[in-house]
């Protein structure tokens, strides 16, 4: 049912409109966060509302809720178009390829305290099912000793040590130095030009502090343009659409069966879309994934066109067009709830081991953009 003017104010709200919340009082690390009303307003005069980066569903009053604005009154975004499911190749799926290469070996060096990680090992440990257990999710700041996570997260701010920036910085620092050795600059491949814009753009890397993890029904693939359709486990009316960077996401899934699978996996923001960080691993430690009964995947089915009929799939995470303050970053981020484990630690500390093949003082190579 539509809002009245003299409810809502200048504009009326419905089911399917996408809006932004603001003056929240006992929920301030809401205020500024995108989502879209799906549930009419209730004999308590509130909308139920999905946020993009939360699977609770809220009920939110009509003040404290005010439309998205259109897509084309934004400034200084393209929206890249994906092609059957998947990042266009030149430039952007080899940049967004080369710079989850670059986080992942990053974030490897990043979590050991001696050692060299280079971007030769990722290439010779890629393929290899532990090394994608490092992933953008677990970017946070564990203490070892409580097993605690600590206020900071390592994506952008310092460690607290004095000797350490957050992922992002170090990012950029790799960049910088692959950057440097090519001859001339006319000899840097364009995908790799492109990875500056994406480190500095909030609609890209620049906007990685913003994501969502969790698990999720791999449900169907869209038919315009491949992105797969993604229901978290814990909100099954709620539609994301994700691409892929190298391999579309739904072909790939389907291929263990016909029915919505439950994988685990982190969303993040690419130039007005959404990517998988290219790590998919079966929800809840299970060494196959689940596959939806048949009345589930009915249902599954159900809300994905219900959620496109009204206009509301979630296509990429509008809070990256927020100036986020550092000190309030994890508001931001939909936290991991559990630290590394114990696999994940392994990994890392096998990383950390790794030989280095290039010279003391210098921790990065070359790394080939698409294999």
């Amino acid at each position: 049912m539509p809002l009245s003017d003299t409810q809502g104010g200048e504009h009326s709200l419905e089911v399917g409109d996408r809006i932004v919340l603001q003056g929240l009082v006992n929920a301030t690390h809401l205020n500024g966060r995108h989502g879209c009303i799906v549930i009419p307003l209730n004999s308590d005069g509130r909308f139920g509302v999905d946020i993009d980066v939360d699977s609770q569903r809220r009920a939110i009053k009509p003040v404290n809720l005010t439309r998205e604005e259109e897509e084309e009154e934004e400034d200084g975004l393209t929206i890249v178009q994906a092609v059957n499911g998947v990042l266009p190749e030149h430039p952007h799926g080899r940049a967004a390829s080369y710079l989850f290469d670059l986080m992942r070996v990053n974030a490897a060096y990043h979590y050991s305290d001696d050692g060299e990680i280079t971007q030769y090992d990722l290439e010779r440990y890629r393929s290899s099912p532990p090394f994608g257990l490092i992933k953008i999710a677990h970017l946070q700041v564990w203490d070892g000793a409580t097993g605690l996570k600590k206020q900071e997260t390592d994506w952008r701010l310092e460690l607290g040590d004095g000797d350490k920036d957050g992922i992002y910085e170090i990012m950029k620092l790799g960049h910088v130095q692959t950057l440097d050795q090519f001859p001339s600059q006319d000899d840097i491949p364009p995908e790799l030009i492109f990875a500056n814009e994406a480190l500095e753009s909030k609609h890209a890397a620049g906007g990685w502090h913003v994501r969502v993890h969790g698990t999720f029904w791999m449900v169907g693939e869209s038919p315009d343009d491949g992105g797969c359709f993604l229901i978290p486990e814990g909100n099954k009316n709620m539609v994301y659409k994700v691409l892929g960077v190298r391999t579309a996401l739904y072909p790939m899934v389907s291929r263990h069966g016909t029915r919505p699978m439950l994988y685990t996996a982190t969303l993040i923001p690419w130039f007005g879309t959404l990517l998988y960080d290219g790590v998919l691993m079966p929800a809840h430690n299970r060494p196959v994934p689940k596959q939806a009964s048949p009345a589930l995947a009915e249902k599954l089915h159900a809300a994905v066109d219900a959620a496109v009929n009204e206009g509301r799939v979630i296509t990429r995470l509008r809070d990256t067009q927020a100036v986020v303050d550092p000190a309030a970053t994890q508001s931001h981020v939909e936290p991991n709830r559990n630290p590394p484990s114990p696999d994940e630690t392994r990994c890392m500390e096998e990383l950390a081991a790794l030989p280095s093949p290039v010279e003391p003082g210098n921790n990065f190579e070359v790394l080939k953009p698409w294999a």
